[in-house]
């Protein structure tokens, strides 16, 4: 902090000196922001920095503005020290109307390749305006998907064959119920493969029995007249793995989300997923299995 504080200082001397005049009209020197970047858990380097953007606006996403209409961002790469640089300006009525005021909520807006990050840390991009001025070193922490997940649980059926004592061949089924933990990977505006693949997610509690979606196709219904609401229908491909009579199986999957029901606060902010849904799969030759869901999943 010391070190970044002594260099800031010196870039800001250079600037006093080169623009002397025009802080004499009264415009405030600028609240500045720097640190590193890291993105789904790696540290953006001044090599890996195409596409990066960085901007600082107000919370409901207008711009901050200063005298000569430039908004607080950061577009052109990290510096030698893999640093994002940004000067934050502080509002003067009659020379910079359109700048920040000191201990203002304003909000850091992390883009990559032109998708708009989810800002983890800190929290939600959210930060307090210093004075004009002085500096602080806010390290950012993106991710390009919101993990959400919820407990749920699965009803589910097993049908394979057997032989009865006179050679006929017969159906039998098994009904078991596991409880577990759902995943979902939200991004901007759609869902996101996580690291693994998955769309949606699910290992029961034992940790014997999980399915991964890989392959899915939805689509999204806005209602007009209930705000606080959007209703989601996907159906996903995908596979079940499964302890079994004692052996692992594993087969194709498909689920049917009837309904996903993302419910969102006064602000428009999603607050909570509710799914509810069918499934089917098997395995080859062997076995096959249908069930059903319902669960609530909140962000992580």
């Amino acid at each position: 902090m010391k070190r970044f504080s002594l260099i800031v200082s010196n870039v800001f001397l250079a600037l006093l000196v080169g623009v002397s005049v025009i802080w004499a009209q009264g415009i405030p020197l600028p609240y500045r922001i720097g640190g590193t970047v890291t993105i789904d858990g790696i540290q953006i380097t001044q090599s890996t920095t195409d596409g990066l953007v960085i901007k600082v606006t107000k919370p409901d996403g207008t711009d901050y503005t200063d005298a000569v209409g430039n908004h607080p961002e950061d577009s052109n790469g990290l510096n030698d020290s893999d640093f994002y640089i940004i000067d934050i300006p502080i509002y003067d009525a009659t020379e910079q109307p359109g700048g920040a005021k000191t201990g203002d909520t304003a909000t850091i807006n992390v883009y990559l390749n032109g998708k708009k990050l989810i800002v983890t840390s800190p929290a939600n991009g959210s930060i307090t305006v210093g004075e004009g001025g002085s500096d602080s070193r806010i390290d950012l922490t993106a991710s390009s998907f919101q993990k959400w997940s919820g407990a749920v649980s699965i009803s589910l059926k097993f049908t394979d064959t057997y032989e009865d004592k006179a050679g006929n061949e017969k159906f039998d089924s098994e009904r078991v119920t596991l409880t577990g933990i759902l995943e979902t990977y939200l991004g901007e505006e759609d869902l996101v493969a996580n690291e693994d693949g998955c769309y949606l997610y699910f290992i029961s509690n034992d940790e014997q029995t999980s399915f991964c979606i890989k392959q899915k196709a939805s689509v999204s219904t806005d209602y007009v007249k209930i705000t606080t609401s959007d209703t989601v229908y996907l159906k996903g491909l995908g596979t079940l793995s499964t302890i079994w009579d004692g052996e692992k199986w594993t087969g194709p999957f498909f689920l049917d989300l009837t309904k996903a029901t993302l419910k969102k606060d006064k602000l428009g902010e999603l607050v909570s997923i509710s799914v509810s849904g069918k499934f089917g799969g098997g395995f080859d030759g062997v076995a096959i299995f249908s069930g059903s869901l319902k669960a609530t999943l909140y962000k992580e």
